[in-house]
């Protein structure tokens, strides 16, 4: 960009020109007067800003050292300091550093922030509002299962534990396709998952005892199942089997109590409280992507450190449930939790359907060299023959070959 297209683009921009004029003369008293082709709400801006007003050459007009484009070339200044993709507050700087316009900020941030590479490449920090599961009605309606990372023995454990009741069975297998089970969003699976780092801390603790980790581990689930859960308040054996279990501790026969009514209403209080402090501390809010909007798709797996944290090529939402997003590219449907998408105002490119073109054919010119015939017996090579010549310093010699 150049100062003569600053020129131009200034003597075309009416609202700018009105500006310089005011700039001259000072009679910014005069802006009531004006017609509807001028833009009253930046030329008011530059009256809020007329002591640091200059007109250079007649023609172009400053803000202190630094030029006030027109409308006609804010864009192309702000692609200019996007060059390179540095972050906002660079582009901002550099912009600043040389020009000036009413609205710079959100301008910037605007096409910054719309810019296709940096959205694929930035991750999001956007985090949906935490849901909070219904307890079910009675034991083993819903169940959460989950593997746990391969032991050094080879084996995988296999947990499954019941929503209402928090009982916990746990499998001992010795291969799983995990890829294949292990869900993308471990959230929607919260109390299988939460349950694996107990679950290994103590089998890290048996191996540091030396004792044998599988003994180690049932003991550690009966001591689970019979300890009071933080949420219910009631131990997930009495739960489960409606009475108390037999420990090594010491009890006394108690009446049987209502255990439901009391679960429901520990597991609501806990559950609030859990929300209310994992969207404080998370800064959790709402996604507002809807059906229709081009989205990008987060990357699950990064090939290396080039690979960018979301799909470039953008998915149209086709339909939202709660927090489950399904989208759609070209034949594609992808369905994930809604933070795994950023929105973007790119649209997805139509494939071309158009029929290629035909090239056409181009005359070529055949090389007529004689092929050698191979005879039967002869290998043929495809190396050309080396023509010998004789020395020049073997010139006034006779030579003879082959004794002739």
């Amino acid at each position: 960009m150049s100062l003569s297209q600053v020129k131009d683009a200034s003597e075309r921009d009416r609202t700018m020109q009105k500006a310089m004029e005011y700039a001259r003369i000072g009679r910014w008293y005069e802006m009531k007067k004006l017609d509807h082709t001028i833009d009253m709400e930046e030329l008011q801006v530059y009256r809020s800003i007329q002591d640091e007003l200059a007109v250079h050459c007649d023609t172009v007009l400053l803000r202190g050292k630094r030029i006030i484009l027109p409308k006609a070339l804010r864009d192309q200044a702000i692609k200019i300091a996007h060059e390179g993709h540095q972050g906002l507050a660079k582009t901002k700087a550099f912009l600043r550093s040389k020009v000036w316009f009413p609205g710079i900020n959100d301008r910037v941030d605007n096409l910054v922030k719309d810019c296709l590479a940096c959205q694929a490449i930035t991750q999001s920090k956007q985090i949906e509002l935490l849901k909070m599961s219904e307890l079910p009605q009675e034991p083993w309606d819903d169940l959460g299962a989950d593997f746990c990372c391969p032991l050094p023995s080879g084996d995988y454990l296999f947990v499954i534990i019941d929503e209402y009741s928090r009982y916990l069975v746990v499998e001992i297998i010795k291969s799983v396709s995990a890829q294949s089970v292990i869900p993308v969003w471990p959230q929607a699976n919260a109390q299988a998952e939460a349950f694996n780092k107990p679950l290994m801390k103590n089998i890290k603790a048996a191996g540091i005892e030396r004792r044998n980790w599988k003994q180690s581990m049932f003991q550690f689930l009966r001591q689970y199942r019979t300890t009071p859960h933080s949420s219910t308040g009631i131990s997930p054996f009495k739960l489960m089997f409606n009475r108390e279990a037999k420990t090594k501790l010491p009890s006394v026969p108690r009446k049987q109590t209502k255990n439901d009514e009391l679960l429901r209403q520990n597991d609501k209080i806990s559950k609030t409280l859990m929300k209310a402090g994992a969207d404080e501390r998370m800064k959790t809010r709402r996604s507002d992507i809807q059906i229709g909007d081009h989205v990008l798709l987060r990357n699950e797996v990064r090939e290396n450190k080039t690979t960018p944290s979301y799909d470039p090529v953008p998915h149209v939402v086709t339909n939202r449930k709660g927090n489950m997003i399904t989208t759609k590219q070209n034949e594609r449907n992808v369905t994930r939790n809604s933070s795994f998408f950023k929105k973007t105002k790119h649209q997805l490119q139509a494939a071309d359907t158009a029929d290629e073109e035909e090239v056409p054919d181009v005359p070529t010119q055949k090389n007529h060299l004689k092929i050698p015939e191979v005879r039967d017996g002869e290998a043929h090579t495809s190396r050309p023959t080396r023509q010998r010549k004789q020395p020049t310093y073997l010139q006034d010699y006779v030579i003879r070959v082959n004794n002739q």
